[in-house]
């Protein structure tokens, strides 16, 4: 498990890192960008909560909550999340819809990708 959840944290960075490394220098792609990471730590404490259980629900609501603080979530995105059948797949598919949404290199693109499916088959 712990194994695991150490390729998880990896994976996480690596995404990061990559749209930092691969998206442009412009305001939309920085705003991308910074979406990309808050889902990115959004999806690995979606994945906490799942394997804790509906015990750590009030708690991973307030982490939303916080990030919905910064402007980079909404409340309506939160309460969807929470209302999912799998918190981890709902925040993985938010990080491939900001992914979509920047103006990247088809090659850098794919890159991100693999990564977030990486983050799909460690997640089972």
């Amino acid at each position: 498990a712990r194994t695991l959840w150490g390729g998880v944290i990896n994976s996480c960075r690596n995404v990061v890192r990559q749209a930092n490394t691969f998206f442009p220098e412009d305001a939309k792609s920085e705003e991308l960008k910074d979406v990309l990471a808050v889902n990115t730590a959004a999806f690995a404490k979606a994945l906490r909560n799942f394997l804790r259980g509906p015990t750590d629900d009030k708690v991973f609501r307030s982490e939303l909550m916080a990030i919905v603080q910064t402007g980079k979530m909404t409340e309506a995105q939160v309460n969807a999340c929470m209302a999912a059948k799998n918190r981890p797949m709902f925040m993985l598919n938010a990080m491939s819809s900001a992914l979509r949404k920047a103006d990247l290199e088809p090659m850098d693109r794919s890159r991100i990708d693999s990564s977030i499916t990486t983050l799909v088959d460690l997640t089972g």
